[in-house]
């Protein structure tokens, strides 16, 4: 599972206690791996029950105590083995959008249309931060992974675009186009 080996891979950098794991998926990782910081805990426990985590309360004078957590020999021996196993399946979309799309015959057409208008604004929305973020200094990996978001969020907006073309095109009718047939007929304008 990502996020198991995300955190995981963070401790492999440094012990750490929660707060400071969500702050580094705040840095970049949520964009590719959606965990807050409950889910980060219960995480942790998981992973301290399977002996890949070791934690260690650490008394503080003005502040509460807080549990630091560091990678065990099994865990880093688990990460290494996660990293260099292929991924068997192509990635996993689960899109809230996309299952109301599924579902939208049991809508209006104008409402279909603002649905997809109001979600390509904020694909564009969610495109912007990425390219704001591009123009901070990365290292190698961070790039290729920014490369990733960056063009998954155009391709996101490019195929609204698309749907608003076929709503445009079969509108009170919405019959699926032919298997393969990605642009609405020539003179549908």
């Amino acid at each position: 599972m990502p996020v198991r080996h995300a955190i995981l891979g963070l401790l492999a950098r440094r012990p750490m206690h929660g707060y400071e794991i969500d702050s580094e998926f705040e840095k970049g990782l949520r964009q590719f791996c959606h965990v807050n910081i409950s889910q980060i805990y219960a995480y942790l426990k998981s992973l301290e029950e399977r002996g890949w985590v070791n934690s260690e309360t650490i008394l503080q004078e003005r502040n509460p105590p807080k549990k630091v957590y560091s990678l065990t020999p099994a865990g880093r021996a688990e990460l290494l083995h996660w990293l260099v196993a292929p991924v068997l399946r192509e990635r996993q979309i689960r899109d809230e959008f996309l299952t109301k799309l599924f579902f939208c015959h049991h809508v209006a057409p104008a409402t279909l249309h603002e649905l997809v208008a109001q979600q390509k604004a904020v694909y564009q929305e969610h495109l912007q931060e990425i390219l704001a973020a591009g123009q901070e200094p990365m290292d190698f990996l961070t790039r290729l992974l920014y490369e990733a978001g960056r063009r998954h969020a155009e391709a996101d907006v490019e195929w609204l675009d698309w749907v608003e073309e076929q709503i445009k095109y079969y509108g009170d009718n919405p019959t699926p186009a032919p298997l393969g047939d990605s642009e609405p007929a020539a003179g549908s304008d």
